[in-house]
């Protein structure tokens, strides 16, 4: 059995795994099955995994990138920026795989009163297999985050990029775009690209 390490840095923070298999949540926070009307490329990593578990997907990678919007005060920010990540996964070009847009928002508030819902708004994007990958691989999360710099211009809101196991479950947030112009060497260290 190969086991991949990925390098995770001390100062890592740990996120919970996406919401319940299948669901997403309107604007007004309720519960319920995804919109009839919602963009094919909007879904979950639980609804990936279920149709991974019903046989629509022959085998399920093992890790996932995730790049969300850094914050839960997203009111007057998450229908533009998911339009632009929509047409970011809709566009030709990729080399591994397309992104796919998350837009989901928690029903719960956080532990204090005045705490918001969490909200994943942003993208995933499965990671080849090391043994698999193809070249130029690492071309489609360059494109991710140089997109995301441009909106953090745009929008003024800061992302966070991590990997998660889709295995474990278990995610860790390894770099933020806090400006227009990024590191991607680090973040290529920190992937083990």
């Amino acid at each position: 059995m190969d086991i991949t390490l990925w390098p995770i840095p001390m100062t890592a923070q740990r996120r919970e795994p996406p919401m319940e298999p299948g669901l997403a949540c309107d604007w007004g926070g309720r519960r319920g099955p995804a919109r009839s009307g919602q963009s094919t490329t909007t879904t979950t990593l639980h609804t990936i995994r279920s149709l991974v578990l019903k046989g629509i997907h022959r085998t399920m990678q093992r890790h996932t990138l995730y790049a969300y919007v850094d914050g839960t005060d997203l009111d007057d920010v998450a229908v533009a920026i998911e339009r632009e990540l929509v047409a970011l996964a809709d566009s030709s070009g990729w080399v591994a795989s397309r992104p796919i847009v998350v837009n989901q928002k928690s029903m719960h508030a956080g532990s204090r009163p005045d705490d918001l819902p969490d909200w994943d708004l942003g993208v995933n994007l499965t990671l080849p297999e090391p043994e698999f990958e193809p070249t130029d691989w690492f071309a489609d999360i360059e494109r991710v985050v140089a997109r995301l710099a441009q909106l953090h211009s745009k929008f003024g809101r800061d992302f966070v990029i991590g990997i998660a196991d889709n295995a474990s479950g278990v995610a860790d947030d390894l770099f933020h775009i806090e400006s227009e112009t990024t590191d991607l060497g680090k973040l290529r260290m920190l992937i083990g690209a």
